[in-house]
Order: structure tokens, then sequence, then C-alpha cells
């Protein structure tokens, strides 16, 4: 409730958001000082900011993760120089905070952090193309793909050319459907959704058709949660009219 009061962004909001931002859960002080942030509290956002160069690198990770729910230019600018910073943890955060910046600008070091020497920066990065939301992120995508070391890092990749609408190939997400990892596992199950829904848009009944198979297949998985993710992507998929025709 706190992160959804935060997110509305307005004034009235303010003295319910400095209240929180003294409460002893973590949790919520976090959310608050989100909140106070986007509302622009620069008493919050200095003691944000004064986060961003401390010593501890647990708190320049959570400083980033913050602040990059505040979504203003003027942040972005602070976030995008800790793209060097010499912890993995504190740089695989701030992919995922410039990926859900949705500016272009940020391209530079989504790409460099895509041959970053540490695996989990290289996953952020490429999921944080996938996520910016810019059409000129695909062709760096297709090359993550091409490049990709290991299935998840394929699928991240053809993830996010599906959420820029681009052709996809499922036979990654299929594969993977019978992978041990269930983070994989559900990012296949994201991969098929995606695939159905762009069949289902340009009238290719028997791709959708496809797709939706390989997405009932998961309902018989031994992991609960990737059976509820393809249950609700199912559901999402088949409150749609049906297709006529195909190809």
């Amino acid at each position: 409730a706190l992160r959804a009061l935060a997110h509305m962004g307005s004034p009235e909001s303010l003295p319910a958001l400095r209240k929180a931002a003294t409460d002893p859960d973590p949790q919520v002080r976090d959310a608050a000082a989100a909140g106070l942030a986007r509302l622009g509290d620069s008493a919050a956002l200095d003691k944000i900011f004064a986060n961003l160069s401390s010593d501890d690198p647990a708190v320049r990770t959570k400083a980033v993760e913050v602040l990059a729910e505040t979504g203003t230019a003027a942040v972005l600018e602070k976030i995008r120089p800790m793209a060097e910073d010499p912890v993995y943890q504190v740089r695989a955060a701030v992919m995922t905070a410039l990926g859900a910046s949705g500016s272009p600008l940020v391209l530079a070091e989504l790409l460099k952090g895509t041959e970053d020497q540490n695996e989990l920066v290289r996953a952020k990065a490429v999921a944080a193309l996938g996520r910016l939301g810019q059409p000129g992120a695909a062709q760096y995508l297709e090359d993550a793909r091409k490049k990709a070391p290991n299935v998840y890092m394929e699928l991240l990749a053809v993830a996010g050319l599906a959420r820029l609408g681009e052709p996809i190939d499922n036979s990654a997400a299929r594969r993977s459907l019978y992978q041990n990892d269930p983070d994989t596992k559900l990012l296949a199950v994201e991969v098929l959704e995606a695939s159905a829904a762009r069949a289902h848009e340009k009238g290719a009944a028997v791709e959708e058709k496809s797709a939706l198979e390989d997405l009932e297949n998961a309902l018989d998985d031994a992991e609960m949660k990737v059976r509820v993710r393809a249950a609700a992507g199912l559901v999402r998929r088949l409150q749609k009219a049906p297709v006529r025709g195909g190809k």
C-alpha cells in the first residue's frame, strides 16, 4: 500500500511518507524514501545520493534500487556512473535501474554491461535491454541471443525481442521447459506467452496454437510457480478472441 502511495506522486501523500520514513521496518523506510524522492523531497534525495558513496556495497546497492523507483532524469544521471562500481552486486542493480528508466541515453552503459566480467551483471544488462522499450535495442538483443553462453541468457534476449514486437523463435523456450532450473522455465513461459500474443495479433492461428500448447505442457511442471505462471499466461491469452484463419 505504501509503495502504491509512493508511486501516486501526490503532494497529499507527503505526511504519510514522512511518517513512514521513520518506521522500524527497513522495507517500509525504503518505500517511503522512494516516494519522497519521487515527489522531489530534497532531504530524502540528499540522503539517498549520499548513500551512493557509502563504503558499504550493500548500502550503495540499496540506494540504486531506491533511486530507480523515482524515474526522474536527474536521478538517472546519478545512477549512470555507478555502472563502473567495483562491486558486481552494485553494477547488477545499476543495470536493472537503467533498464527501468526507458531512456535511450543509457544504451552505452547497458551494452558495456553485456560484456561485464561477472555473469550476473551480464544477465541483468541483457534483461535491461529488453525492458528498455527502445526499438534501437533490438539489434543488440539479437547479438546477445547469438552469443549467449547458455539457454538462460538466450531466453533473456528472446524475451526482450518479444517485448519489442520482434519475430522470435520458440525453440529455446520449448527446450527450456525441460530444464531443472525454475527461473529458466519461468522465463521460457514468459517467452511462450509473448509468442502466442504476437501470433494472435498477426492472425497466425497455427503459431498461436503451438505456443499455447507449449504453455499447456508447463501446467504439468513439478514447480508450483511455473505452473501458476503458465496458468496465468493461458488465462490471459484465452481471454482474447480466437483468431480466424491462419498461416
